[in-house]
């Protein structure tokens, strides 16, 4: 009994022979490649990405290797209406696909599928990258910090002491920043010191 439409997903950590053993099966079941690697989509990105050369892109087809600008929205929701689309497509031709890559997302996407993302408004990454530009980083992080801390204190009010040194701890936060988070947190009235 021969299997129709079978996606044969070839996942793991980076260095471990996924892409040779991608192009061997890709030969061997002459059939085509879909990268689910979110570095390898970006024609701009070449180091450290692993793409394949020259020689393996027209000896074996491949899919989403140096397919949109970095300046392009392109996302795992993104990814994963486009891919489907295509290995409908494909699965018309090939009977088995391949797909590598180490963007587990990427590859969950495709799996199991994403809920619907939300649509952004795109003068929030605007705002954003202005409120970077003209104050650092930190304060940003500070609010998110300390916005991660008041959801965290809402579930887990017993342990909202712990939970803050360790996370001051784990993200090396500067003394003076921890100070900081802790003064708002007692002035909330979430913290005891």
């Amino acid at each position: 009994m021969k299997t129709k439409n079978m996606l044969l997903s070839i996942v793991g950590p980076t260095a471990s022979g996924k892409s040779d053993l991608a192009l061997k099966l890709a030969a061997y079941f002459k059939t085509s490649i879909i990268s689910a690697d979110s570095r390898q989509f970006y024609r701009e990105l070449n180091t450290g990405t692993a793409k394949p050369t020259k020689e393996e892109l027209k000896r074996i087809p491949h899919h989403f290797i140096n397919s949109h600008a970095i300046t392009e929205e392109f996302n795992a929701g993104d990814f994963e209406k486009s891919a489907l689309g295509l290995m409908n497509d494909l699965f018309k031709e090939h009977e088995i696909l391949i797909m590598v890559g180490g963007s587990g997302l990427f590859c969950k996407a495709i799996w199991e599928g994403l809920d619907e993302l939300p649509i952004i408004d795109p003068g929030l990454r605007s705002a954003i990258n202005e409120e970077v530009s003209k104050n650092g980083l930190v304060p940003l992080l500070a609010e998110l910090f300390l916005k991660m801390i008041l959801f965290i204190s809402i579930k887990w009010t017993s342990k909202i002491r712990c939970v803050l040194k360790e996370l001051l701890r784990s993200f090396a936060v500067p003394a003076n920043l921890s100070v900081l988070f802790m003064v708002k947190l007692k002035h909330l009235g979430l913290l005891k010191i």
